[in-house]
């Protein structure tokens, strides 16, 4: 007689209750985050979104965040995360450990949806279970888990394997409060993150294959069709309440040529991403892949090779594949489709970003299939006596513990934001939005060298990235070289948004610069002693009438100026700035016999003396 397989039994028993396996998913969780909980609030998104938001600050803001599109841009509506956000700070205020244990908490009952949703739609609670486990220790969830700003893929997933949970029962019981729950948990998931909006495409799809039309009863018929109508107005309502708000703008199409090779290095990415699915080795924050500049590079050949083989073994075997798993083959898909570049997500002009955390949705029905053909096999191994069941358990807990270490390992490296971001500039040094992160970062270390070199490098991708040219200038400026900070200042064309940034950091910069001008002029009077201090003396003058001259104190920089041309009569620069300041301050008469005195005592060359003539002009005609 042969043996029973009492390991895939005792997956049924009490122990192995919902309630149970919930229990098992927290505690393999938590043993591969808990690190984390020590670390502190990450550069860039946590102080964007956190620690310097102010709408997070008080939960009176409520209709504001609802408002409100995430990051200040108009392309992003995920009202829920904040919403989050601010309940943390209001009993936590900004201590990182309880943000990241959320992270933590809502990871677990992601998982534990995962399982509820492979063992109702494959029934089958093994797979169910295997699979909701090594989601929940899988490596390539850790950028989600371990940063904070990753709260929307995690409420946004939790929210669609709960709505779709809901919707398999309510297909299959009919019962209103199931209907109910599954469209306001999808409402959860799109005031999470925008890649909800595919969840009534797996819906559709979902019908169609598991239970085609004409395999349906009556009253499964009607629930079908209510059911996908309701999700299909839910859809279409937050699509128009995201246009009335002004948040569905950024998403530009480049050219079609530059569209399709940014697909097809997509389907590139889904290869990489196949291969971290099975063995998740080389991780890195914020992955991302250089589009291919054109259809005749190789590897554009071998991408497209690769997919139209597996197309072809996939769809020989078709026929045999079960409902269940073909539907996760759709899965797959739909999920995949949001990222997929047709509308894009990009680094920059020349890269596509290829996150981990896209895999979050995808990689349910992905690791369903892994565990469904490998639970298969042993099966077949252990009747055809081929294996004996405690070597394949004992190589199934390897496979767990293989990922739980990996895990922990990542999760050890995002601890310190230096180390993560420095993993990833490694992997990808053209990437900017982890070269500026890392460059703040050891700002705040106070390691202002280092991030003076990686501003640098921002701007070697991005020239006239303005948060690179303000780091750089600040980096300077800390460093003590404030000259040489603002000349990065002044490099800045438009600051946009950080305009802000910038004059303060200017103004800082121009107030340590004063001061160190001022002392010297209070070293060098009274001890000149030969002309070349003398020199000195009309230099310092000039170069404190030019900071007060750009902090807009023009009556300071008059008289320095002034004080500049006595110790020195033949001060050119000192001339011409004198004569500029005057007409700043609306002193025309001033300001014509300073142009007047340029051009009888000073000489010029051909440039300025045209210069000046054209200013003689302009303030004679002027009433």
């Amino acid at each position: 007689m042969p043996k029973r397989n009492t390991f895939l039994e005792n997956l049924n028993r009490p122990v192995f209750s919902n309630a149970g396996v919930l229990v098992l998913i927290a505690l393999v969780t938590f043993l591969c985050y808990f690190l984390i909980l020590d670390a502190p609030f990450k550069t860039m998104d946590d102080y964007l979104s956190i620690v310097e938001n102010p709408l997070i600050k008080s939960l009176d803001n409520a209709p504001q965040i609802l408002k409100s599109s995430f990051f200040s841009k108009n392309t992003y509506w995920r009202p829920l995360v904040h919403l989050s956000f601010a309940l943390e700070y209001k009993f936590f205020k900004l201590n990182a450990f309880y943000y990241y244990l959320n992270n933590i908490i809502l990871h677990i009952l992601a998982s534990f949806g995962v399982f509820l949703v492979i063992d109702k739609l494959v029934k089958n609670r093994t797979a169910g279970i295997l699979t909701g486990l090594l989601f929940a220790v899988h490596p390539v969830h850790w950028e989600q888990v371990t940063n904070i700003s990753g709260r929307s893929i995690l409420l946004c997933g939790l929210f669609f394997f709960y709505s779709f949970w809901m919707f398999l029962k309510a297909f299959g019981s009919g019962k209103a409060r199931h209907v109910v729950l599954s469209l306001i948990f999808f409402c959860l998931s799109l005031l999470s993150k925008e890649s909800a909006v595919m969840l009534p495409l797996c819906v559709i799809v979902y019908l169609w294959i598991v239970s085609p039309k004409e395999d349906r009863s009556q009253e499964q018929e009607c629930n079908a069709s209510f059911i996908t109508n309701s999700f299909l107005i839910v859809t279409v309502a937050y699509l128009i309440f995201r246009e009335r708000l002004g948040i569905s703008g950024g998403f530009n199409w480049i050219s079609f040529e530059h569209t399709l090779l940014s697909v097809i290095t997509f389907l590139k990415a889904l290869v990489i991403y196949l291969r971290l699915a099975i063995i998740p080795t080389g991780l890195y924050y914020d992955r991302s892949l250089d589009i291919f500049s054109s259809f005749w590079e190789p590897q554009v050949a071998s991408t497209l090779v690769f997919w139209t083989i597996a197309f072809y073994f996939i769809s020989k075997k078709w026929s045999s594949f079960s409902a269940g798993i073909k539907f996760l083959f759709a899965w797959t898909i739909i999920n995949f489709a949001i990222v997929s570049q047709v509308i894009p997500v990009k680094v920059s002009f020349f890269s596509i970003s290829t996150a981990e955390h896209f895999l979050y949705i995808p990689l349910a029905a992905m690791l369903a299939i892994m565990v469904l053909f490998l639970v298969n096999i042993s099966k077949n191994l252990i009747a055809n006596k081929k294996a004996k069941r405690s070597i394949l358990i004992l190589g199934a807990a390897g496979l767990y513990l293989f990922y739980i270490l990996i895990t922990i390992d990542q999760v050890v490296v995002s601890s310190n934001q230096i180390t993560m971001f420095k993993q990833s500039f490694d992997k990808n040094p053209r990437n900017i939005r982890v070269i500026t992160p890392l460059a703040l970062a050891y700002a705040y270390a106070g390691m202002y060298e280092s991030a003076e070199k990686y501003y640098t490098e921002s701007l070697k991708v991005e020239p006239g990235n303005v948060r690179g040219l303000i780091g750089a200038g600040r980096a300077l400026c800390d460093q003590g070289k404030h000259l040489e900070g603002l000349a990065y200042y002044n490099k800045v064309v438009d600051a946009g948004q950080f305009e802000g940034l910038l004059k303060e950091n200017k103004y800082a910069a121009y107030a340590v610069i004063e001061k160190r001008y001022k002392e010297g002029l209070k070293n060098l009077k009274g001890r000149i002693t030969d002309g070349s201090q003398k020199y000195d003396l009309a230099r310092l003058h000039y170069s404190l009438g030019i900071i007060y001259h750009l902090t807009e104190r023009i009556d300071k920089a008059i008289l320095e100026y002034k004080r500049a041309i006595t110790v020195r009569k033949d001060y050119q620069e000192a001339y011409m700035n004198l004569a500029a300041a005057y007409e700043n301050n609306s002193q025309k008469k001033e300001a014509i016999e300073t142009y007047n005195e340029i051009l009888f005592n000073i000489i010029l060359d051909e440039d300025k003396l045209e210069y000046v003539t054209k200013r003689l002009e302009k303030l004679n005609r002027a009433p």
